[in-house]
């Protein structure tokens, strides 16, 4: 949800990372997994037998994904876009040496990333000739392979992933229906701070000036509506980086009363958003996200096992974010489909495993490929011969 989101956490007093904004980058992508994964093991709330009640929270919980991604759009625009449309309002941000970040932060999680997904494709769909990869459980299942899709890797899908065009002119890669959320990002990257520095941008020419307008222009007219429509989440994030300062300056007693008006705001855009999901509930549960980051950012950093948990959370979770479908839906396919269960021991005994095989298997692929971003970074620097801000 994706980096798919930038939100590698910038500097605070005590260890140089906001722990509480790394703890709920983690969560998000947890969440994420959760909801896949009670969506492949566990029957419709609505097909349980006998006193419902008691499930309701696991439902909630394991439906909850496509509000963690909301909430990575607000998380990536305070982090990366608040940061860059205050360096291009004080005259100070450099394109360049952002792009270079920019594609080095995704293409290091994202194109291992597709080599796996068109792996474990290959083995489940031509190695094993697993059902499923044709939509054949489509109407118990809540998300992909759907009908209509065809989840055969092809070049032309690869290059396009890479090139962030999926669901604008080519499909999501192979079975990897979460990628769908980074096109989206890697668009706000660019497009909102090009529209900033054509209105604000400081010590930039004319010209210079006219071309971002021009760029900002051109994307929002080729970009699809709900891309455009969900960037409003994004700019939100971006815009709350800046009441920082006001966040910081309040009293405890004012500070407190601001919390609980966002807890109540989060809870409301919560439920609207399950309720009803549209549009209008994502825009109002991603303003009550957002204006939670400044209010996490003040906190003082708790160091210990929750330091160390958020830190790993927030490291492995972009890599958790692409990588764990294709893991799942091979798993499912072929050990447990098309059988799926009511609230059982051995439901929760299936769901553990499936999560604990995702999580494993992320953290071997950030351990070879994503933590190794700061020195792919420094190499493209290096070669393209850009000054490091």
């Amino acid at each position: 949800m994706g980096e798919h989101v930038e939100a590698t956490s910038r500097h605070t007093h005590r260890t140089g990372r906001f722990e509480h904004l790394d703890m709920i980058r983690g969560l998000a992508a947890l969440l994420v997994l959760v909801g896949h994964v009670r969506g492949f093991v566990f029957i419709d709330y609505s097909d349980l037998t006998g006193t419902k009640l008691a499930a309701a929270p696991l439902y909630v919980i394991g439906g909850l994904g496509h509000q963690a991604v909301i909430l990575f759009f607000a998380l990536s625009g305070f982090l990366v876009g608040g940061r860059a449309m205050r360096e291009i309002r004080q005259g100070r941000w450099n394109l360049p040496d952002y792009a270079v970040h920019r594609f080095a932060r995704l293409w290091t999680a994202l194109i291992p990333a597709l080599i796996a997904t068109a792996l474990l494709d290959w083995i489940g769909r031509d190695l094993l000739r697993l059902n499923g990869y044709g939509a054949e459980y489509w109407d118990i299942l809540s998300s992909g392979p759907f009908p209509g899709s065809d989840p055969t890797p092809t070049l032309t899908s690869f290059l396009g992933n890479i090139a962030f065009l999926q669901t604008i002119a080519v499909p999501v890669f192979g079975t990897n229906g979460p990628l769908w959320s980074l096109a989206n990002e890697f668009w706000y990257y660019f497009l909102v701070p090009f529209a900033w520095m054509a209105l604000a941008g400081r010590n930039i020419s004319v010209v210079a000036r006219m071309f971002s307008a021009l760029f900002a222009i051109v994307v929002l007219i080729l970009l699809p509506f709900p891309i455009i429509a969900l960037g409003s989440i994004w700019v939100i994030g971006a815009t709350a980086w800046s009441l920082g300062d006001v966040v910081r300056a309040l009293s405890p007693g004012r500070f407190l009363l601001l919390v609980a008006a966002i807890a109540l705001a989060i809870a409301i855009g919560g439920v609207a958003s399950l309720a009803r999901p549209s549009l209008p509930t994502d825009i109002l549960l991603g303003l009550a996200c957002a204006a939670t980051l400044p209010c996490l950012a003040r906190l003082n950093n708790p160091g210990g096992f929750y330091g160390r948990l958020s830190f790993w959370l927030s490291e492995i979770s972009f890599t958790l974010y692409v990588v764990h479908f294709p893991l799942i839906a091979l798993l499912w396919f072929a050990l447990l489909a098309p059988v799926q269960f009511g609230i059982v021991p051995l439901a929760f005994a299936a769901a553990a495993g499936l999560i604990v095989a995702a999580i494993g298997f992320a953290a071997a692929m950030w351990w070879l490929f994503e933590r190794n971003t700061g020195r792919i970074r420094a190499l493209f620097l290096q070669v393209l011969h850009i000054t490091k801000r």
